[in-house]
């Protein structure tokens, strides 16, 4: 069975042009134009992974994250932006991975590769795998723990606008 992939970005042309890249790499691919639309996916059918743009409709990719990150889920979350300087942060919220725009995709292929293979069975009471990455690819950063990963996942303070 294929591994599915969220792929939220406001663009349509990346949106359209990186499922289509993503497809030829044996991905599923559901694609989503703004936050709320990548939420209903989300909620409705979970992927083993999201990419997740910042620059989004109706509510910013943060906000977005945010959402996802409470749900009970720990689906890995590589971060993707056109907007400089959001690397530590990516890395203080707990994203799982972050690239800036414009995206290398040969890098993004592996990260997403590596993404998917540090996944865990199924914990208990979850149908779906949880996601607990080695590392965690950002620059800078630094690695979290299984532990610190968890409280990240967890936690239920309410995450405000990107900062700037």
């Amino acid at each position: 069975m294929n591994k599915r992939i969220l792929l939220a970005d406001s663009d349509a042309s990346v949106r359209e042009t990186l499922g289509r890249v993503l497809e030829l790499e044996h991905y599923e691919v559901a694609l989503a134009g703004s936050g709320r639309e990548a939420i209903a996916r989300f909620r409705a059918d979970p992927p083993d992974l999201v990419v997740l743009d910042l620059n989004m409709p109706d509510q910013n990719g943060w906000q977005t994250f945010d959402a996802m990150r409470r749900l009970a889920l720990r689906i890995p979350i590589l971060i993707i932006t056109a907007t400089p300087h959001q690397a530590k942060c990516s890395a203080q919220l707990g994203a799982d991975a972050f690239m800036e725009k414009p995206l290398h995709l040969p890098r993004l292929l592996e990260f997403l590769n590596n993404l998917l293979a540090e996944s865990v069975e199924p914990s208990p009471g979850h149908d779906r795998p949880t996601y607990l990455p080695k590392s965690m690819l950002c620059r800078p950063g630094r690695v979290r723990s299984q532990a610190e990963r968890e409280a990240l996942a967890d936690r239920s303070h309410p995450m405000g606008p990107a900062p700037v």
